[in-house]
């Protein structure tokens, strides 16, 4: 049962009689508290409810979090990645800095991210466009160097390839971001990060089983100094005995720190090798997107999914799948569950930005329609509505007043105050 149901009722009530002035003084914040900042969140709020799971909670996310370093200064110098739609290529070289500021979700490296507090992150994978693909020649088994070149399978050269971190438009090397995810996973061994791979990109060939073969072999084996790779942090179904199914609500913190294990990793079904160290993502996850440029219709729109999810979760049986009618966007309504809070261009507005940009060209513009509000929409779901938030992403993260991540925590906060406040008053009712 998730902490908002738990706890909700019992933290009004325990508001309610600390502002009417009862005499005792405020409790004083406590040395851990003080000592951790956001980069320890989890830390700092959970350390004395480890029995909590990562779907129990509500965690900081971000939208397209790799697709930062798009180029969106004149003459904005941007590369199409292999996957992209033609005809969003053949708009983009019309006016690549229009295209660029519409694709651009994040202004922050995932390591500021992470620092910052979030702790799930989009991200999508591919190589820059046809051309631009390093691969070496495979032969056959016993045949002879002369005739293997000509007739060799094209393959990837595992941890040579050149994936990138992209948002149609290739954004930085996926290295790179490896880098700062697993440089952070190593020194904030107690704090919990979903990598979810929404997207792996790669243009259709019969090469393509090759790249998600290499694709696997970087999450195994690329580690930089001083931390481990992927993999070895993972919750790795070897060690933690979780189904994709169970991910959210089976391993608690608690199980987690004992194994030493810090990363969720999600992949999309049906790509990348069978491993232990991550999962299909459409067994694990629901990410419904409401595609919309309106604010109200976005609020409607997540607000009546959560409502579903409610009533999804306390029927008897649970009724958590709705048929795969969109693996793309997962398909576990009990599992993780994403509310997916920014705004999205429709392709006549993105045409029309080609044609004549204005300052309201770009998800920037657009997230500031919507950032300023979700703090306290999501402190509503939570604690008012006790409805069941899990997962909240959004664009420009760091753009926003009240502070996003901040109000966030300050969430997970109320929610664990709430939960102790209820078995308190538990234990007080049992005893009198």
């Amino acid at each position: 049962m998730r902490l908002t149901r738990l706890g909700a009722v019992a933290f009004g009530a325990a508001m309610l009689i600390a502002g009417c002035g009862s005499g005792a003084e405020e409790p004083q914040a406590s040395e851990t508290a003080v000592a951790l900042g956001p980069d320890r969140w989890m830390e700092d709020v959970y350390t004395d409810a480890p029995d909590t799971t990562l779907g129990a909670m509500v965690l900081p996310g971000t939208h397209d979090s790799g697709s930062y370093a798009i180029d969106v200064e004149q003459p904005c110098d941007i590369v199409p990645a292999a996957g992209t739609p033609g005809v969003i290529t053949t708009l983009a070289k019309a006016n690549p800095c229009a295209a660029a500021g519409m694709y651009r979700a994040q202004d922050e490296t995932v390591g500021e991210q992470l620092d910052a507090g979030i702790r799930y992150l989009d991200l999508r994978v591919s190589v820059p466009e046809a051309g631009a693909l390093p691969v070496t020649a495979t032969a056959s088994p016993g045949a002879s160097d002369a005739a293997a070149s000509p007739a060799a399978t094209p393959s990837p050269a595992g941890l040579d390839t050149e994936f990138v971190l992209e948002h149609e438009f290739v954004s930085t090397p996926l290295t790179e971001a490896l880098d700062q995810i697993l440089t952070f996973a190593a020194s904030h061994p107690k704090e919990q990060v979903i990598l979810d791979f929404q997207h792996i990109d790669l243009a259709d060939g019969a090469d393509q089983p090759a790249y998600y073969a290499a694709l696997g072999q970087v999450l195994q084996e690329y580690a930089p100094s001083g931390a481990e790779s992927v993999c070895a942090r993972s919750w790795d179904a070897d060690v933690l005995g979780e189904t994709p199914a169970t991910l959210a609500s089976g391993v608690t913190l608690g199980k987690a720190w004992e194994v030493d294990r810090n990363l969720v990793v999600l992949v999309p079904d049906d790509t990348l090798p069978a491993a232990s160290c991550y999962y299909p993502r459409s067994n694990a996850i629901l990410s419904q997107w409401p595609n919309t440029e309106d604010p109200a219709a976005s609020l409607a729109n997540n607000t009546a999914q959560l409502n579903q999810r409610a009533q999804r979760l306390a029927a008897d049986p649970q009724q958590c799948s709705n048929g795969g009618s969109n693996p793309d966007q997962g398909d576990n309504w009990c599992g993780f569950f994403v509310n997916q809070m920014q705004l999205t261009f429709q392709p006549a507005t993105f045409a029309g930005c080609i044609a004549d940009t204005t300052e309201a060209c770009s998800l920037y513009a657009y997230s500031q329609k919507v950032n300023n509000t979700i703090g306290p929409q999501v402190q509503d779901w939570a604690v008012t509505q006790a409805l069941p938030v899990n997962i909240v992403i959004v664009d420009y993260y760091n753009e926003s007043n009240p502070s996003y991540t901040d109000e966030l925590i300050e969430v997970n906060r109320q929610l664990v105050a709430g939960t102790a406040s209820g078995s308190a008053s538990a234990t007080a009712s049992s005893s009198s």
